[in-house]
């Protein structure tokens, strides 16, 4: 029996892509990119097979339409050796360029994104705090340096926004979940602590600024 959660946010190799909503296709689910609004649809899948050393096949779970599925090593934003039986989220797929629909973008769950039996989703390495800001770090990880910026903009889904840092003009990717006493409105002053990310800065516990 398999247990999942699909994360909150996905990285690519030039930001973040946030989850959105349900996708029209079954099984999937909306991520959107803050800077340009586009949103993929992206499906939790099952390897199946892992013969080759450049690809491997996956199940979409939910879809029976897409029950085998090729997902190229290099597809993976963060290297990846796929082991058989093993959760992983993919995306961008592509039909009619071979015998099987191919997925351009995966995520492996050893980068922490799934929920397996008996763990408690809750709590998670600091590598898922990094990359999934619905869990928090089994141990506290969070910078104690305050900094002061301005909320640029938000997220037509109201998910996510960005924080525009002063004196420095340095952008902070902020989900909704990391907002403590300020309200997520373009033009709000808050104050808010840098959580590290591999694929670019975000804020958490925002404050309102006085």
């Amino acid at each position: 029996m398999l247990s999942y959660k699909m994360p909150n946010s996905l990285p690519t190799g030039s930001g973040l892509l946030m989850k959105s909503g349900p996708a029209r296709e079954s099984g999937g689910t909306l991520y959107s990119n803050l800077a340009d609004g586009k949103a993929i649809p992206v499906f939790p899948a099952v390897v199946s097979a892992t013969g080759s050393r450049d690809f491997c096949l996956v199940t979409v779970l939910g879809n029976p339409v897409l029950s085998k599925v090729m997902v190229p090593h290099r597809s993976f934003v963060i290297s990846h050796t796929p082991l058989n039986g093993e959760v992983v989220f993919i995306g961008n797929l592509t039909f009619g360029e071979g015998p099987l629909p191919r997925a351009n973008i995966a995520w492996a769950s050893a980068s922490g994104h799934a929920t397996t039996l008996g763990r408690d989703p809750r709590v998670c390495s600091s590598a898922d705090a990094r990359l999934n800001s619905g869990c928090r770090p089994a141990s506290p990880s969070i910078p104690s340096v305050r900094h002061r910026g301005t909320i640029s903009r938000v997220h037509p889904s109201g998910r996510f926004s960005e924080i525009i840092e002063d004196g420095t003009g340095r952008p902070y990717f902020a989900h909704r979940t990391a907002f403590r006493t300020a309200p997520m409105v373009s033009g709000a002053r808050v104050t808010f602590r840098e959580c590290p990310n591999p694929r670019g800065p975000a804020a958490t516990d925002v404050h309102s600024s006085n």
